[in-house]
């Protein structure tokens, strides 16, 4: 299912999950039960109980799974400025720095 609004509300059955896609500064609030919030790539695990929230700070895919039993979220799109962190790939990495790095003029 695609969605495209400011504003979703999703109910989980336990073990079910949703896929969440470009969705880097979206705002997840749990509403009731408990959720576990994870990125592509990032070792973090945010588990979320009613009434805690989490501001995606990724542009990498992110799951939203109920555990201990069903779980009510409300995604609130671009609730937050997304920051720019480093990509994990090593080529992207290496863009990452080249753009840092400013090119030295040597005197002549």
């Amino acid at each position: 299912m695609l969605l495209a609004a400011p504003y979703a509300e999703l109910s989980l059955e336990h073990n079910q999950l949703a896929r969440l896609t470009d969705a880097c500064g979206t705002r997840v609030d749990c509403v009731a039960g408990h959720a576990w919030v994870t990125i592509d790539g990032d070792r973090r695990d945010i588990v979320l109980s009613r009434g805690d929230s989490f501001v995606v700070d990724s542009a990498a895919p992110v799951i939203v799974h109920a555990i201990q039993g069903a779980a009510a979220v409300a995604l609130h799109a671009r609730a937050a400025r997304c920051p720019r962190r480093p990509a994990t790939r090593r080529a992207d990495w290496r863009r990452w720095i080249a753009g840092l790095v400013a090119p030295v003029a040597t005197p002549a």
